[in-house]
């Protein structure tokens, strides 16, 4: 809370043990609240109706090797484009799978696995898996 106090332009991530205190630090400006005993519940459950997955999960987890987590800004070339199309060029020409959409403009909620015919608007951001980071700007 004392580094959002002093430079409230920080980008802030918290880990929480416990999350009846979650509403607290977003009023402080804490962007970014991690609460690691609810998720590591949800993986316990996960892992119990999908052997194997755990291994997935873990790489997906790491940066150390393999695929990880991205996001990025759309490119202005991608206004008005589908994630249908997209899904396919990135899979192609980066061996890259979007996951979800960021909207921009002020709306919330990430869109989990979206909708082939979702059309990106100016703002929007990806979140994609792969195996490094693909440059906005070289797209």
């Amino acid at each position: 809370l004392v580094i959002e106090k002093l430079n409230s332009e920080a980008f802030v991530v918290v880990e929480l043990l416990n999350p009846d205190n979650e509403a607290y630090l977003r009023m402080a400006g804490v962007e970014e609240v991690l609460v690691a005993d609810r998720h590591t519940g949800r993986l316990l459950g996960v892992a119990s109706r999908n052997r194997g997955l755990m291994a997935t999960i873990r790489e997906l987890l790491t940066s150390r090797y393999g695929n990880q987590f991205f996001k990025m800004p759309i490119p202005r070339a991608w206004i008005g484009r589908t994630i249908g199309v997209l899904f396919s060029e990135m899979k192609t020409k980066y061996n890259a799978t979007i996951i979800a959409v960021e909207p921009g403009g002020g709306e919330h909620g990430v869109k989990v696995n979206p909708p082939a015919e979702l059309s990106l608007k100016e703002g929007d951001k990806l979140v994609y898996v792969a195996g490094s980071w693909i440059d906005p700007k070289k797209l």
